[in-house]
């Protein structure tokens, strides 16, 4: 019944770097949002334009030249709204370290330190005396997990 505590002091400082990233985080997520819908548009007119090159499959009934125009204006859009999520994106890799970034993130993943965590650490925290405030007695359970496809209210 032997159970493992990590003390991880550098998690405060993620925890802050997260926290004061959160409204550029609603924006990112909003962005990206915005370009899953984008690109969506622009396969569709890009299968459109080569089944009515190839004259197959349902027809849209619209010309080549207006599924191209159609097709490079979705792109065009793409590009701008790439230009507004880039800088984004290159702010969330650098939180807490200009060159590591976050120690329990990669990119959209958990990072390696997180998953080492989550297989050998029953409980982890920043300081020994998170843990003044609880009986011997106390039981700790970690929250329940998310999966790819829960919906993420925590951003919303």
């Amino acid at each position: 019944r032997w159970r493992t505590a990590l003390i991880l002091r550098e998690l405060e400082e993620e925890l802050m770097a997260a926290e004061s990233f959160h409204s550029n985080e609603k924006e990112l997520k909003k962005l990206m949002n915005e370009k899953e819908n984008l690109e969506s548009q622009l396969f569709e007119a890009k299968l459109e334009l080569q089944r009515n090159k190839n004259d197959y499959g349902p027809l849209s009934g619209k010309s080549e030249v207006q599924l191209e125009s159609i097709f490079y204006a979705l792109r065009i859009q793409l590009e701008s709204l790439d230009l507004k999520i880039s800088p984004l994106a290159k702010l969330s890799t650098e939180l807490n370290h200009p060159i590591w970034g976050l120690l329990m993130r990669a990119g959209n993943d958990k990072s390696y330190l997180a998953y080492q965590l989550e297989r050998y650490a029953d409980i982890y925290t920043s300081r020994v005396s998170n843990f003044l405030a609880l009986t011997p007695f106390s039981y700790l359970r970690s929250p329940r997990g998310s999966l790819p496809h829960d919906q993420d209210d925590a951003l919303s």
